[in-house]
């Protein structure tokens, strides 16, 4: 018998590999499906023995969504895509979590780990008889589960295009903390607060998450040290691990760059139409792109990963802020 495994990712070329790679094992029938709201319509409707998310979803945050489906699924395993490293983020690392599938990651190894998961227990295990509680009432799972249990923000279900689903305050809300005892943001990734005095376009400072979620896949996809987002003088957004002051420096040397590319151009009696450099050292390198005439996404990679593949990602990534945003051509 197949196992029915759901993939929720909104790359749809990992995604497609991840579900052909499945199927090939002749064990798993995959699914996929891009986005948190059509991951619920689909789990309501068909049955899952497993379903893998990626954290770095479009319309709903990834580390939400997998808490609702274990409170409303206690039955089914759940493997999730972290945006970094092999652990799951904090916010969900005490949830009963069957698997973790980390980006990069080599396609052999894709059967084992998934039949690990596969082979862990899921949901409460039963104490011995005489401590044994009533058995829970769930016995319709899925077609009902949103009225089951408090969730802390409603998904809209009619609608795929919604922008970011903001929290909702739930039933009984806690009190909320003291700004200063609210945790320290991860050193791995920031997304500054927009300059003010910058004339970064409105459209921008509006889709920071959206940006910084399409940052978040290419360091992911490309093992970067950093992706870094940068309008005319100002930095729009980081996603790194390296030290701020690094972040920096390399914002600055990102614009110096294509000044003086503009400059060349100006020499030469030409336009600067576009924007593309790599800048190789010992151990990094360094790839610019345009978007835009003054918008400039970089990425920093360490190692050995080859400038072509760091080139097709930082394209895909481009076109899908240029969509984004808006911008032609």
């Amino acid at each position: 018998m197949r196992h029915h495994v759901l993939i929720v990712d909104p790359n749809e070329a990992f995604a497609t590999m991840l579900r052909q790679s499945l199927q090939e094992t002749g064990t798993y029938n995959a699914s996929v499906v891009d986005s948190g709201r059509k991951a619920l319509r689909a789990i309501a409707s068909d049955d899952f023995d497993m379903v893998i998310v990626d954290l770095g979803l479009d319309d709903v945050d990834g580390s939400l969504l997998v808490r609702r489906l274990r409170e409303d699924y206690p039955r089914m395993r759940l493997m999730v895509i972290p945006l970094f490293g092999q652990d799951p983020p904090e916010e969900i690392s005490s949830l009963d979590i069957q698997g973790i599938l980390p980006k990069p990651f080599f396609l052999p190894e894709l059967p084992n780990l998934i039949s690990d998961a596969m082979a862990k227990p899921v949901g409460p295990q039963e104490p011995p008889a005489e401590e044994l509680p009533p058995a829970p009432k769930n016995t319709d799972e899925g077609t009902d589960a949103a009225a089951n249990g408090p969730f802390p923000w409603d998904i809209d279900l009619s609608s795929d295009d919604a922008q970011e689903a903001p929290p909702a305050a739930p039933e009984k809300p806690a009190p909320k903390p003291e700004p200063a005892a609210e945790p320290a943001a991860q050193p791995v990734a920031e997304t500054p607060a927009p300059d003010t005095s910058s004339p970064l376009p409105d459209r921008i400072a509006k889709e920071l998450t959206f940006l910084t979620r399409q940052m978040t896949r290419l360091l992911q996809e490309v093992s970067a040290e950093a992706a870094i987002l940068v309008n005319g003088n100002h930095l729009v957004a980081q996603v790194s691990r390296l030290p701020k002051e690094e972040v920096d420096a390399l914002a600055t040397v990102i614009q110096e760059s294509w000044q003086t590319s503009a400059r060349v151009a100006k020499i030469l009696g030409k336009e600067q139409l576009r924007f593309e450099q790599s800048i190789e050292g010992d151990e990094h390198l360094l790839y610019s792109l345009a978007l835009s005439k003054d918008l400039i996404l970089s990425v920093v990679v360490e190692g050995r990963v080859a400038l072509g593949i760091i080139r097709h990602r930082s394209k895909e990534v481009a076109e899908a802020i240029r969509k984004r945003l808006g911008i032609v051509g």
